[in-house]
């Protein structure tokens, strides 16, 4: 089961037209069919956690509910592209317990797209990533040679960003690939 932020269609449909110079149109499409087909997350959970979380600065009231809801779901899988919330979660002791709680739980970009790549194969992810790569700094550096980009590179590339943002964060505490 799969949940986004009960925002998150009106985010895509609202800037569509700002997007369609980083996104293919299929892919904005492809967007908006996996949000209607998603769950929506609308209500906070925990109204105390949810408070508590968004009086820390560098994390916005969209990541607050997310990381509010695990609690309601304790075997959900948080996926995010926010690493600045991340740090400042790991970072501000007054949240230490929900940072606790997200411990192994938390998958970046980089770990999603190293999964796919061992499981549906380099190419297949390469030719879907690469026409819209601008959208996020480290798969723009993994994916930078576009077509000519090399698995191992874009693999190391990867690693590496998962280890910087570890190291700030705390080692092994994002989900990785088993």
């Amino acid at each position: 089961e799969v949940y986004v932020l009960h925002t998150a269609i009106f985010v895509v449909r609202k800037n569509r037209d700002k997007w369609a110079d980083k996104f293919s149109s299929d892919a904005i499409d492809r967007a908006i069919s996996f949000i209607e087909q998603a769950s929506s997350l609308t209500d906070v959970p925990n109204i105390e956690e949810f408070e508590l979380l968004t009086s820390v600065e560098r994390i916005d009231p969209g990541e607050a509910l997310l990381f509010s809801a695990t609690g309601s779901f304790p075997d959900s899988i948080l996926v995010t592209g926010d690493k600045n919330s991340l740090r400042a979660l790991a970072s501000n002791p007054s949240v230490r317990s929900i940072y606790n709680r997200l411990d192994g739980r938390v998958v970046c970009i980089e770990a999603l797209i190293t999964a796919l790549i061992n499981s549906i194969g380099f190419k297949v992810v390469r030719t879907k990533i690469v026409p819209n790569f601008h959208c996020d700094i480290a798969t723009r550096a993994a994916f930078g040679s576009e077509y000519a980009a090399e698995q191992i590179n874009v693999l190391g590339t990867l690693e590496s960003y998962n280890i910087d943002l570890e190291l700030e964060i705390g080692t092994n505490w994002l989900w990785r690939l088993k």
